[in-house]
């Protein structure tokens, strides 16, 4: 499962969410998009690295507003599904 947040939320709000989602419906978190990314945004980047620090799960994709298509790399989409 991906689970899509924002950047500007709070990173023990999301690591709350992950692991309601892992430990509680036994479901396997393989990463996590987080939307209206605003790259260069201090507070967005250091937040998506606490994040995937508190949680273990790595940002699958960094969205921005207005983007029409995910930015990851073939590999890191591959292994969502493995």
């Amino acid at each position: 499962m991906i689970v899509p947040l924002r950047p500007d939320q709070h990173p023990d709000d999301v690591d709350r969410k992950v692991n309601y989602i892992d430990d509680r419906q036994g479901i396997l978190l393989k990463g996590i998009i987080f939307n209206r990314f605003q790259p260069g945004n201090r507070m967005h980047e250091d937040n998506v690295k606490l994040c995937e620090h508190l949680t273990g799960v790595r940002a699958a994709a960094l969205v921005r507003d207005g983007d029409t298509h995910l930015n990851i790399p073939a590999e890191r989409l591959r292994s969502l599904y493995e």
